[in-house]
């Protein structure tokens, strides 16, 4: 069964749209492509959620830099292919500096599905790396909460320097006590 995948195309030639949509679909791709030609038309289709973004370097009213630019004004982490017949090397390096994921040549469209399959899975690692950065957060605020208003003394204690790096407000009622300073014979008066 074929992987479906919402394309949006960047390209003002009809003619290209066919090549690149049929390339797209030779890689068992369930395809789902709207084309654009102008920034306009570009911002508009930023309401839809899209899989994989193809554009064209240049096209007469917009470019690859100005869509890698509105897709990081609105923070969204789409692939991002930039496919083009003729690309200066500096300007491939801008457009890599704006945030394109890929480049590749009209002239060599196989290479194409490799670079979507590619730039897909590396999207899905980026996805679930802030998933878990944002699932540590919540939980390192769960638990301060929580220790923070226990009337217990918590405490957490490093080794092998056994120095508290942490103790709950509860000891003292400061909520800097022995803050990485405090060692256990130290804060016990013991020797």
């Amino acid at each position: 069964m074929a992987e479906p995948l919402r394309v949006l195309l960047v390209e003002d030639s009809a003619d290209d749209a066919l090549l690149l949509e049929r390339e797209i679909r030779r890689g068992d791709f369930d395809v789902a492509l709207t084309r654009v030609e102008n920034e306009a038309q570009f911002l508009s289709a930023m309401s839809q959620p899209w899989d994989v973004v193809v554009s064209d370097y240049v096209l007469p009213r917009f470019t690859a830099l100005g869509a890698l630019r509105h897709l990081r004004h609105l923070r969204l982490d789409i692939p991002t292919i930039v496919v083009s017949g003729t690309v200066t090397e500096s300007e491939l390096v801008e457009a890599m500096r704006a945030g394109a994921h890929d480049y590749v040549q009209k002239q060599n469209l196989a290479r194409l599905v490799a670079a979507i399959r590619r730039e897909l899975g590396e999207a899905t690692g980026r996805r679930r790396r802030r998933e878990a950065e944002d699932a540590l957060r919540e939980a390192q605020e769960r638990f301060r909460f929580v220790v923070e208003n226990t009337a217990d003394v918590v405490y957490r204690l490093r080794f092998p320097d056994m120095v508290y790096d942490y103790v709950s407000p509860a000891s003292s009622g400061s909520r800097d006590t022995g803050r990485g300073r405090s060692t256990p014979s130290a804060s016990t008066g013991s020797s």
